[in-house]
């Protein structure tokens, strides 16, 4: 969608665009720590300015995944197409990426539970509702907002013996001694079904063109305000989460009024960007635009799925050469890694619009077997 206007013809919504790009910027850094350096901190932070400004920038934002699942809920269901196929394709590229996600994590062992296997799971459910009346959807994403309230890991002393990969899997399982999965099903599916419900209600508003809805009154405001005042005793509670093995249980069982302390924010600079003024000031920015035509937001999940891909390939190279030239890897290591560091985010942009090219001239070629070809499904059908 093209349209840089807010009208009921599904707009571009630049500033939640602009926000998931800044949170995808962190969370890739994550991603290629995880996988090439597996430590609990940043390593070479006292030697280069570079890693030190990457460093900081990454703990003061180290809530960034759960800023992405709430935006990518939201703006899947503000451009949800009730097409069959695009519905498959979204579910297509879910299951590959968790796919890859497992491979990076543990081989050919089995498979990790982690966003994309939470993403699915959410989705699947709220796609389900959507063939149903509206109160069945806003059911389950009031429903989602209260799981976020409840801290399920305390309820590990009162669970039976034994499960232990269930426990790990819906986030009851113990931390001590061990890793435990990331993103585990309670309370963080209520973050996929709470984004849903709030990008559908938007959709509906759009849908109708009531977009006077959308305008931020002074109360609105005041109240907005008064949370972001009340939030602030809570920040800082995410800064000095470990990486690594230790990042699963700093990060994902943090108490809920210091995730709701560290959300209201991000929450209230989505809640400005539907604001119709800001929106219209935004399409007017030719940089705002740029952030909406990058494969990164038009794509967004394929682009998430392919840095795993280029982190685990960066990964594979530089550990070759440091095996086979050690010496030549110790002279050209750091500005390598500084140079990663810098333009790590236009990278993965290159990677994702290969892939988005990699899965047309896929879909090319299975169109051309009778059983996956859209002439013979409509014969079909």
């Amino acid at each position: 969608m093209t349209d840089m206007t807010l009208t009921a013809a599904q707009p571009r919504w630049h500033g939640l665009d602009i926000i998931r790009l800044v949170a995808f910027f962190n969370i890739i850094f994550c991603h290629i720590h995880l996988i090439y350096f597996g430590t609990p901190y940043t390593p070479y932070v006292d030697k280069s300015w570079i890693f030190y400004v990457i460093d900081q920038f990454c703990h003061a934002l180290s809530f960034s995944g759960f800023v992405i699942v709430l935006l990518s809920s939201a703006l899947l269901a503000v451009n949800q197409k009730r097409g069959t196929q695009s519905k498959l394709r979204l579910m297509a590229v879910l299951l590959f990426g968790w796919l890859l996600l497992s491979v990076s994590t543990v081989g050919l062992r089995g498979v990790t539970w982690d966003i994309f296997g939470l993403f699915s799971t959410g989705m699947l459910v709220m796609l389900w509702l959507e063939q149903y009346p509206p109160k069945y959807l806003r059911t389950l994403g009031g429903l989602g907002f209260l799981l976020l309230w409840i801290p399920f890991w305390k309820l590990e002393p009162f669970m039976p013996e034994g499960y232990d990969a269930l426990k790990n899997v819906f986030g009851v399982a113990s931390c001590q001694g061990r890793e435990v999965a990331e993103w585990p099903v309670l309370p963080w599916i209520g973050l996929v079904w709470f984004g849903y419900w709030i990008g559908s209600e938007v959709r509906r508003i759009v849908a109708v063109g009531a977009i006077d809805k959308l305008r931020l009154s002074r109360t609105e405001l005041v109240v907005w305000v008064l949370l972001l005042g009340v939030s602030v005793t809570q920040l800082g509670a995410y800064h000095g989460v470990r990486l690594g093995q230790y990042f699963s249980c700093d990060v994902y069982r943090q108490e809920p009024s210091q995730f709701w302390g560290h959300m209201i924010w991000p929450m209230f600079l989505m809640r400005l960007s539907m604001e119709p003024h800001i929106q219209a000031a935004l399409s007017r920015r030719k940089w705002a635009q740029w952030v909406s035509q990058l494969t990164i937001s038009r794509k967004f999940w394929v682009a998430y799925a392919s840095s795993y891909l280029y982190c685990m390939l960066f990964a594979s190279v530089a550990n070759y050469w440091e095996l086979r030239a050690p010496l030549s890897f110790e002279t050209y290591k750091m500005p390598i890694y500084e140079f990663m560091g810098l333009t790590l985010l236009i990278q993965c942009e290159i990677v994702a619009r290969w892939a988005v090219a990699l899965i047309k001239v896929a879909g090319r070629l299975l169109d051309r077997w009778p059983l996956f070809s859209r002439r013979h499904a409509g014969e079909v059908s």
